[in-house]
């Protein structure tokens, strides 16, 4: 894919639905804190698009995209771990006071896809050092 910002936008694609995915999922169990599994996880998902959509130096791309997944994957598996072992971070029970009853849509705009766009902004360097340069 050449155009950088299709590969921007279909990576965006991919962490809105995993963040809505997630969503939807810390809604059901009552515990919002899941969106920091996300946050990781994402950052995984951006450099495996990255990776496979961008046509820079193969070697490159592997390289980064491992160091990214690796950390991403062993971050995301702490977390899971941690927020399903425990009740909701004080963080997420502290908005659930503050937002009322708009608690599940604020949570959706203000943490979840606050969150993923972080990661589309923290995940310039993948693609800057991987996937356009050739």
């Amino acid at each position: 894919m050449e155009n950088i910002w299709q590969m921007v936008l279909f990576a965006w694609v991919v962490v809105f639905i995993i963040m809505t995915k997630l969503w939807y999922f810390g809604k059901k169990i009552q515990n919002y804190a899941i969106v920091d599994v996300g946050w990781a996880f994402s950052l995984v998902a951006i450099a495996l698009v990255y990776y496979f959509l961008g046509e820079g130096f193969i070697a490159r791309k592997a390289i980064i995209m491992f160091m990214v997944f690796f950390w991403g994957f062993r971050l995301s598996s702490y977390l899971a771990v941690r927020v399903l072992s425990h009740g909701e971070d004080a963080r997420y029970t502290a908005f659930r006071k503050d937002y009322g009853e708009a608690v599940d849509r604020k949570f959706f705009t203000n943490i979840f896809q606050f969150q993923g766009l972080l990661d589309i902004i923290l995940s310039i360097p993948f693609l800057l050092s991987a996937p356009i340069l050739r």
